[in-house]
C-alpha cells in the first residue's frame, strides 16, 4: 500500500548543503571570507525517509532507543545511502518517491527538466529543445573522441533552467517564485589573534526559505501492518536549527501512482514531439533524472560515455551517519560524515543511444539507492 506524506513549512527553514564560510573581520578586511550564506531549498531524500520513519515510531523513548515493535514497524536503523541493509528492508517500509511540490490546489510538481528553452517567447510551460545539430566528433575527458549532438538555439547565457513543472500541463514556476527568502543575521563577537593582534570577527547572515503557496510532498510504498501516527497534522522539525513542519500522512491508491508516473511520461512525450524519428535523434532514448541520483564508484563520465548529449548538473552533499554506540547521548549520536558524496541533480536529461541505452542503465539503476528515491528515471521507451 501507499501513503502520501505532504510537509507544509510553518517557519522559515534552512536546509545546509556543502558550505566553508568566515567572518568579516578576517585577515584584516572587512570584505574576507564568505559571511553569507544560503539554504538550499528542499531537503534530501534521506531527510523524508528519516521523517517517515519518525512518523512511524509509535513510543518515544527518552534514550531515542527504539522498542521491539517499533523497530518491526521502521526498522531498527536509519536509511544509509552505503550501507545496505542485510534483509534489503528497513521495517515495513519499501521505498519513497522522489520529492514532489504540491500547491494549495493540491496540483503535483517536478523538477523542471534543464532542457527547458527559457528563450522562448511562451516560456511558462515547458519547451524543451528539438532541433539538434548533426553528430559531431568532440575530445572528451582522458582525449576519448565521442560523437555529440547539440541543440542549436540554445545559448549559453541563458543556463539551465531551473524551475518546477506542473504535471497537468506543463506549466513552469520558476524557483524564485516558489521560494521566498528571508535574511537573518547571526552576530558573532568573538575574540580572535590574527598576525599577533587581536581581531573581532563580524557577523554571519543567512538566507532562510519559506514556501507561502507550498508544501513538499512525497509518496512512500509500505508493507500492510505499517502504522504511524499522523493522521491528524503533526510538527516533524528537519534541517538546520530544527524548523518545523506540519506533516500529514494519508492513502494514496495504486491507481493514483500509475496516473502519476503516466502523466509525467506523457507530458515528456508530447512535449518532445513523440520523441522524434528525424535524425540525429532517431537513434537515442530521452531520459529524465527526476530525483538526484548517486553513482557511487562509477564516475560521470562512464554516464555520459552512453549519451550523444547532456544537460546534467553534479551537486555535493555531506552525508549525516547515526552513532548508535553513543546511546543516549544526544550530542555524540549525529557526527558529520567522513565522505563528501557526489551526486548528479534532479532535472538533469540525456539523449542516450539506442544501444547504450542498457548500459546507461545499468549504471544508474540501484535498488538500495531507489528505496530512498534516489536515482528515479523516466525513459522516452514505450
Amino acid at each position: 500500500m501507499r501513503k502520501l506524506i505532504t510537509l507544509k513549512p510553518l517557519e522559515p527553514y534552512f536546509f545546509g548543503g556543502e558550505r566553508t564560510f568566515g567572518g568579516y573581520g578576517e585577515n584584516n578586511s572587512k570584505l574576507a571570507g564568505s559571511y553569507f550564506i544560503r539554504s538550499l531549498n528542499t531537503p534530501a531524500q534521506t531527510a523524508l525517509f528519516g521523517v517517515l520513519r519518525y512518523l512511524g515510531i509509535q513510543e518515544k523513548q527518552a534514550d531515542y532507543a527504539l522498542k521491539e515493535k517499533d523497530k518491526d514497524n521502521i526498522g531498527a536503523a536509519s536509511f544509509n545511502l552505503l550501507q545496505v541493509p542485510s534483509d534489503g528492508k528497513i521495517g515495513r517500509i519499501l521505498r519513497i518517491s522522489p520529492l514532489y511540490l504540491m500547491d494549495n490546489d493540491g496540483d503535483m510538481y517536478v523538477p523542471a527538466p534543464f532542457d527547458h528553452n527559457t528563450d522562448k517567447k511562451n516560456n511558462h510551460i515547458y519547451a524543451p529543445y528539438l532541433d539538434y545539430s548533426s553528430a559531431r566528433q568532440t575530445v572528451g575527458c582522458g582525449d576519448s573522441v565521442q560523437e555529440r549532438i547539440f541543440p542549436k538555439a540554445f545559448k549559453a547565457k541563458n543556463g539551465l533552467c531551473f524551475a518546477w513543472m506542473r504535471l497537468k500541463d506543463g506549466a513552469i514556476r520558476a524557483e524564485d517564485d516558489i521560494f521566498r527568502p528571508v535574511a537573518r543575521p547571526h552576530v558573532d563577537k568573538q575574540k580572535v589573534i590574527q598576525s599577533g593582534a587581536e581581531q573581532e570577527k563580524g557577523f554571519v547572515k543567512r538566507e532562510y526559505k519559506i514556501m507561502p503557496d507550498f508544501c513538499f510532498a512525497f509518496i512512500a510504498e509500505v508493507e500492510k501492518g505499517f502504522t504511524c501516527r499522523a493522521q491528524e497534522p503533526q510538527v516533524v522539525y528537519m534541517g538546520q536549527k530544527k524548523s518545523a513542519f506540519a506533516a500529514t500522512i494519508g492513502d494514496f491508491s495504486d491507481d493514483e501512482m500509475k496516473e502519476t508516473d503516466a502523466t509525467l511520461k506523457t507530458l515528456l512525450r508530447l512535449r518532445h514531439d513523440g520523441f522524434p524519428a528525424a535524425k540525429p535523434l532517431a537513434d537515442h532514448v530521452f531520459v529524465y533524472l527526476q530525483s538526484d541520483a548517486y553513482l557511487g564508484e562509477k564516475t560521470i563520465d562512464q554516464l555520459y560515455n552512453c549519451c550523444s548529449f547532456a544537460m546534467a548538473l553534479p551537486k555535493e552533499h555531506r552525508i549525516f551517519t547515526t552513532n548508535y554506540e553513543a546511546g543516549g547521548n544526544h550530542l555524540r549520536r549525529y557526527r558529520k560524515g567522513e565522505q563528501l558524496l557526489r551526486f548528479l541533480r534532479a532535472g538533469s536529461v540525456f539523449w542516450a543511444r539506442k544501444e547504450s541505452i542498457v548500459q546507461f542503465r545499468a549504471e544508474i539503476d540501484n535498488a538500495h539507492r531507489q528505496m530512498a528515491g534516489f536515482n528515479h528515471i523516466v525513459t522516452g521507451e514505450e
